[in-house]
């Protein structure tokens, strides 16, 4: 058989590129295993969940009722009165005035309770309130037998007013010649000024001396002496502090007589109830003798002399004090400190009454209820 030569050269072609792929082949699988193996493929971690926000806007509130107008604050007033000697007063009225008001608009005021501090008690004489309107205020302070304090222009705030009250002033005097010897059926008359002003009689002793333990301190004062059909009068103007001068009315008038007042204390500074006080004239060749009183915290002793001594001994409960005084012209002033009375039993905070006086006590006597102390004694002339 005979081959066509175009035929045997295809078929050697064919052969051939055959042969060079199957080469190719193999030389790529050699290849792929002389390669290292690819990392495996790992999967994909599951994500975690998300949290979904709701910006839901919550429900508005009700609205609340408006506010009223706010309270006006208080106005505060604080104040410590004492009295003569740093003597506790243990009642006082204290009237005020706002600026700005009414002359004669002065008002009372009541006094707030006061907490006790720590355990301990108000001091006697401590005063509070906040009943009134802020602001600046005239302030009257006044007690029973003392001058009134007055304060100008005082604002309100918790600053404590410390005030001291003196007592109202005293009136000696004599009585001259109103036609015959002696005093007898000589009477003394005062009355103040105004057709409503205070009155009153002074007690004239037999040495035709007179006394006014208390007169108003607003003047001048009217005093009268008379007998039957006779008067003589003077008027008197009180001074701002202190005594008015010696009053001699129908002049010519005996020597200016002399009086002695003594109080008598607790080192808490409130005034006696029930102490005996005893007093001895010393040293004195027209006038001697003494005296005994029970049941007193202020004493006045009348027609005296200037110059004279006189020891003083006040008792209660075996304490004792003593002093000696000497008298001065006009009104001389003692005071005698004694230990303070235990509180009564059963009483929580050991407070006592400290008001009143004693109906029984005689004339000289002047009972006010009160403490009992010792200290030191001092003497005012």
């Amino acid at each position: 058989m005979r081959v066509h030569p175009f035929s045997a050269a295809a078929a050697l072609v064919l052969v051939g590129v055959t042969a060079l792929c199957s080469a190719a082949v193999v030389q790529h699988r050699r290849a792929r295993a002389r390669r290292a193996s690819p990392p495996p493929e790992l999967d994909e971690p599951i994500p975690a969940p998300r949290h979904i926000y709701f910006n839901a806007t919550p429900p508005a509130p009700t609205p609340a009722p408006p506010p009223g107008p706010p309270p006006p604050p208080g106005g505060e007033l604080h104040l410590h009165a004492t009295g003569p000697h740093g003597l506790a007063v243990p009642g006082f009225d204290v009237i005020v005035h706002r600026r700005g008001d009414a002359p004669d608009d002065w008002t009372p005021i009541d006094s707030d309770e006061i907490p006790a501090a720590n355990g301990q008690t108000p001091a006697p004489g401590t005063f509070a309130t906040s009943d009134l309107e802020p602001g600046r205020y005239d302030v009257r302070v006044e007690a029973e037998g003392m001058r009134t304090i007055r304060l100008d222009d005082v604002p309100t705030g918790p600053k404590v007013i410390e005030v001291v009250l003196a007592r109202r002033p005293a009136l000696l005097g004599a009585v001259g010649q109103l036609g015959g010897a002696g005093c007898a059926g000589v009477t003394v008359t005062w009355s103040g000024p105004g057709d409503d002003a205070e009155t009153g009689d002074a007690t004239v002793d037999d040495d035709c001396t007179f006394f006014v333990e208390a007169i108003p301190e607003d003047g001048p004062l009217t005093v009268v002496a008379k007998r039957g059909a006779l008067e003589s009068r003077a008027l008197v103007t009180p001074p701002l502090s202190g005594d008015p001068g010696f009053l001699c009315l129908a002049p010519p008038c005996a020597e200016e007589p002399a009086s002695l007042l003594v109080y008598v204390a607790d080192t808490e500074h409130a005034e006696v109830s029930d102490a005996s006080l005893s007093w001895t004239l010393q040293a004195d060749e027209l006038h001697g003798g003494g005296g005994l009183s029970e049941g007193m915290g202020v004493l006045w002793m009348h027609g005296r002399r200037a110059g004279q001594t006189l020891a003083l001994r006040a008792e209660r409960d075996g304490h004792v004090a003593e002093a000696s005084a000497l008298l001065g012209a006009g009104v001389t002033e003692v005071l005698l400190t004694l230990p303070a009375e235990p509180p009564p039993t059963g009483s929580a905070d050991g407070d006592l009454d400290t008001g009143g006086d004693d109906d029984d006590a005689d004339e000289d006597d002047s009972t006010r209820d009160g403490h009992f102390v010792r200290d030191r004694i001092i003497i005012v002339h």
